[in-house]
């Protein structure tokens, strides 16, 4: 991906042609040329796979926002990996979007202020992601980015323990001791988690399988063990027979 603002590739999805070219004209001042500009999400999810865009700007309104989250989930099913910006003038609306890897929500009227301040974070992201994805131990460590309703955060697989459901949020261990919750459902962090390391023992549960020390056969209970710290949590044998799916 692009960083440059010069060299970035930029789609916008805006139903409303007058805000999309204002958009354009102000990206243009930002050095940004390559743009262009689509009046529907179902037109750009037909184009996604093809131009795979730098940077998204999606307008969600009222009537847009069925497609508009129709198109967010193509792009996280289809892992195309555009970095999306939601424009809006409705406030309630985020809340339908925090499950989703977001990059910045914008609120209208857009200024030069927010649209340079979305450019800067897609260059942090993307420098931060370069200096984290790394090695560890002579291994490739790949991050998993998980999006909350403020924040993006990334975290190295191998440092997870454990991972419990809480309806919509999910409760992450480390293995440093930490616990930290996010806003993103077990189902979708499965998908990001490598299968090599990882997996669902329950309903509610998913263990890093390097930190398991013992099952109960009968019970069902199993022990997690991370620097002489033990967790004690219930395995469903249904899952467990079943490779964890």
């Amino acid at each position: 991906m692009n960083t440059r603002a010069d060299n970035l590739t930029i789609m916008i999805v805006e139903e409303n042609i007058i805000s999309g070219v204002m958009l354009q004209q102000q990206l243009h001042e930002h050095g940004c040329h390559d743009i262009r500009i689509l009046p529907e999400p179902g037109i750009a999810a037909a184009m996604m796979k093809k131009t795979n865009p730098d940077l998204l700007y999606l307008h969600l309104g009222i009537e847009s926002k069925e497609s508009g989250l129709s198109l967010l989930k193509y792009i996280e099913g289809e892992k195309i990996h555009t970095h999306v910006v939601i424009t809006g003038s409705e406030e309630e609306l985020v809340r339908d979007v925090i499950h989703y890897s977001v990059l910045d929500y914008l609120k209208k009227p857009l200024t030069g202020e927010s649209i340079s301040q979305s450019l800067e974070k897609l260059k942090h992201h993307k420098q931060l992601h370069q200096s984290l994805n790394g090695s560890m131990n002579g291994h490739s460590t790949k991050l998993i980015e998980i999006n909350g309703n403020k924040e993006v955060r990334y975290y190295q697989p191998q440092r997870i323990i454990l991972i419990e459901a809480d309806g919509n949020y999910s409760h992450l261990y480390m293995e440093d001791g930490r616990k930290e919750t996010v806003t993103q459902n077990l189902g979708k962090l499965e998908e990001k988690l490598p299968k090599e390391y990882f997996m669902r023992i329950s309903r509610k549960s998913i263990v890093n399988t390097n930190y398991i020390r013992r099952l109960n056969k009968q019970s069902g209970e199993m022990e997690i063990e991370c620097h002489g710290n033990t967790i004690k949590i219930i395995a469903s044998m249904k899952y467990l027979n079943q490779g964890g799916r």
